[in-house]
């Protein structure tokens, strides 16, 4: 009876044995497939974050020369204001020129024509004076009234 009841407790710890090997077993399989699940997540991943970069990267050229044109239309634009700055002044000047060269004339022509209407002769004096001073003038402090002419 011992060595029946001996074949019993064997077969019931090989029968253990066997269960903790298949749970072993069971659980190594189950540990490989979630191994290969986290290292096709990580090589998924990984791609992801190459196309990521490369996007950012190409973003960041298109943005850099955004910048570096719109940097050199700056760069134009203010010559360009500059350049009629300058023009404008050659402008006034001329301009300035302009009156002072019809202000002479104007004297000069006065100044030839004999005085026959006297009465006509201090009024476009004075107008001539006025014109000049309005043309010659560019501060307040330069325009004082004229002195009486004697």
């Amino acid at each position: 009876m011992l060595a029946v009841f001996l074949q019993a407790n064997d077969f019931d710890l090989g029968r253990r044995h066997v269960g903790q090997l298949s749970s072993a077993v069971a659980l190594a399989i189950q540990q490989g497939v979630v191994e290969d699940a986290l290292r096709a997540a990580r090589d998924d991943l990984e791609i992801r974050v190459e196309q990521r970069t490369t996007d950012l990267t190409q973003a960041n050229k298109l943005m850099r020369d955004e910048i570096a044109e719109r940097r050199r239309a700056e760069e134009a634009r203010l010559r360009a204001q500059a350049e009629r700055d300058a023009i404008e002044a050659q402008l006034r000047q001329s301009q300035k020129l302009e009156a002072i060269g019809q202000l002479a004339s104007g004297i000069a022509h006065e100044i030839n024509t004999p005085p026959n209407s006297s009465a006509t002769t201090p009024a476009s004096s004075s107008e001539l004076f006025r014109s000049f001073r309005r043309c010659v003038c560019c501060t307040p402090r330069c325009c004082r009234p004229p002195k009486p002419i004697r």
